[in-house]
């Protein structure tokens, strides 16, 4: 198996260092900006680094036919914070191109030039349950709604329309695809970051006793480790041939348990979490379809989590 992962930030280097780990051929392909945070996560002389930009389909093409490439997971796209506020590089068709288009271009290439498996990141924040609540007590599965046409998230939409690429792919040409749509990220990455970076924020500045107030986030955290470890199970699961499957942790817990955690092992009288502003309610995943088709199960809950991430900001 030779894997080429597309986008070089936290994701794409946390899936690499597991596939490093289990001895796959593993190529990165992206902007490359954050070559030193990879060089954190990843040993970068066993990766084969390609700069190239996931719009630009001849160059993807000569990536994955130089290196004789067989498997894709497709992580390349601007964060949600960026493309719901329209700043990706200040320039909103941009970052929208960059997910549908460059979907398009990985899924065309994987056509063309006989990849086997396209595996997608994608997000929770497609299933209308985040928009229209449904009862205390659910679960989100695989099979829930997603956002309808008139929904005003471009993020969501954006990735419901790969998904779509995907599975038409699939279908009219036999290209095996998963989508992975994932929970709210948090874990080891000194790179840049979406709003999962609170927790580390915290962490280091509990470590280094500085004050901090952070704005209380109420997620379905989930820790990077598992994330790649889901993609991975993904990747080489038998008898794949187009699904979804959720990512996350099934528990909702908010910045006020991380600083409870942290309570536990010293003083947090310098952390503080802000609670005046209400966020919107939030449901956990339904992850037996990850566990009976891809034997795969979370290791990290929050608490693990936390104290993972101690550990590697006390190495930082």
């Amino acid at each position: 198996m030779k894997v080429l992962i597309t986008g070089t930030g936290g994701m794409g280097a946390h899936i690499s260092k597991v596939l490093i780990d289990k001895n796959v051929d593993t190529s990165l392909y992206g902007t490359c900006r954050q070559t030193d945070a990879i060089s954190k996560i990843v040993d970068i002389d066993k990766v084969e680094m390609h700069k190239g930009d996931i719009l630009d389909s001849a160059k993807l093409e000569s990536v994955i036919k130089d290196n004789d490439i067989d498997h894709i997971i497709h992580t390349a796209g601007p964060r949600a914070t960026q493309c719901r506020n329209h700043d990706y590089t200040n320039d909103s068709e941009t970052g929208i191109r960059v997910h549908t288009m460059g979907t398009s271009n990985v899924l065309e290439a994987a056509r063309k030039l006989g990849v086997k498996r396209v595996i997608y990141t994608s997000t929770g924040s497609v299933y209308l349950a985040n928009k229209v609540h449904p009862p205390d007590g659910t679960f989100i599965k695989e099979t829930d709604a997603v956002v309808p046409f008139d929904s005003s998230d471009i993020y969501a939409s954006g990735k419901v329309a790969c998904e779509y690429q995907g599975f038409n792919y699939a279908k009219a040409y036999g290209i095996e695809f998963a989508s992975i749509r994932m929970a709210h990220v948090y874990g080891p990455w000194p790179g840049e970051m979406g709003r999962g970076r609170s927790v580390g924020e915290m962490i280091d500045a509990f470590l280094n006793d500085q004050e901090i107030t952070v704005e209380e986030q109420v997620a379905q955290w989930t820790y990077l480790y598992d994330l790649a470890e889901e993609h991975y199970a993904a990747l080489v699961s038998p008898n794949l041939k187009y699904e979804i499957f959720n990512a996350g942790s099934g528990t909702i817990s908010g910045l006020s348990d991380v600083k409870d955690i942290l309570g536990k092992k010293g003083d947090v009288s310098k952390i503080h979490v802000d609670t005046s502003k209400q966020g919107s309610k939030k449901f956990p995943f339904d992850m037996s379809a990850a566990e009976d088709k891809l034997n795969f199960k979370n290791k990290y809950d929050l608490e693990a989590g936390v104290e993972n991430l101690i550990s590697w900001y006390s190495k930082e």
